[in-house]
């Protein structure tokens, strides 16, 4: 989804005024389904020519409350399949531990989505779970549950310097894989960019 056409009116003018800065994020653009459900947008600008030729990009996600707070869900994956229910526990964790400032749950959700677009996991199971999944987001690393092969929910998030001895290593095999992860990004971004005027080139997000 993009930016209706007053938001990107708004978008621009920021642009030719800030031309040279680069991955800037904007306010998300929200959509209130029903009382518990809310559609959410992050404008997303890599870089002033970018802009020009294809305009803005966005990232895409639902906010649902249950009894348990206001959770998240976000779809994603190499071939845009995989579906990433997020907890309002998780999302209090991750306040907590990697947020100076009091923020509002939503405003910490945008946040989250907008700075963690790139994210792997891999097994590691446990004695009481053994559909556990350990994951690396920047900073930040997760445990999360493969409940089906395109159905996983990601429950709480810790600091590096919490990790166990067994589970650094499989940290750092991930880090590795979410850099080659953000260069083949780049190379679609680029593709698309040449080929913005051909209308099978589609990508959901950059």
């Amino acid at each position: 989804m993009r930016p209706d056409g007053t938001a990107c009116a708004k978008i621009r003018r920021y642009m030719l005024k800030h031309k040279s800065l680069q991955n800037v994020l904007f306010p998300a653009i929200t959509y209130q389904v029903d009382n518990n459900t809310t559609f959410c947008s992050i404008p997303l600008i890599h870089d002033y020519n970018t802009f020009k030729k294809i305009g803005p990009t966005a990232v895409t996600f639902i906010t649902y409350i249950n009894k348990h707070g206001m959770n998240a869900l976000v779809r994603g994956g190499s071939h845009d399949n995989q579906f990433f229910f997020i907890t309002s526990h998780f999302f209090d964790r991750y306040m907590e531990r990697f947020l100076d400032e009091k923020i509002s749950k939503i405003d910490a959700i945008a946040e989250f989505f907008a700075n963690n677009g790139s994210f792997v996991m891999t097994p590691h199971p446990t004695k009481d779970n053994p559909n556990n999944m350990i994951g690396t987001a920047n900073d930040i690393v997760f445990f999360s549950e493969r409940l089906t092969d395109t159905i996983s929910i990601m429950r709480t998030c810790i600091t590096r310097e919490q990790l166990f001895d067994n589970q650094t290593h499989s940290a750092e095999l991930l880090d590795k894989l979410v850099e080659e992860f953000d260069v083949e990004r780049e190379t679609l971004k680029q593709y698309i960019v040449s080929n913005r005027k051909n209308p099978y080139v589609h990508a959901p997000f950059l």
